[in-house]
């Protein structure tokens, strides 16, 4: 999490094994709805994407999904850490 934004959600980490990143497709986007995303991660993420595919990899940006409802996700992600947290 960043102190300085607090209503930006941190990005959980995955626990799967990669065998190759060219093995992987990759979707980015650079935000959902109401949840906002700095400049700096918006502008680390176009850089990300664009070095994944310099390197061979499927890289796809997209958009959010039409009935995407951000206030649930933030609801559920409240949720979630007030059960982890106590």
């Amino acid at each position: 999490p960043d102190p300085r934004q607090s209503e930006v959600l941190p990005l959980l980490t995955p626990v799967n094994p990669v065998t190759s990143l060219q093995s992987c497709r990759f979707a980015w986007t650079e935000g959902f709805g109401q949840i906002p995303a700095t400049a700096e991660t918006k502008a680390a993420l176009k850089k990300l994407a664009s070095s994944l595919a310099d390197l061979g990899c499927w890289v796809e940006q997209h958009n959010q999904p039409p009935n995407f409802d951000s206030n649930a996700v933030r609801e559920t992600y409240v949720r979630i850490c007030a059960f982890e947290l106590g």
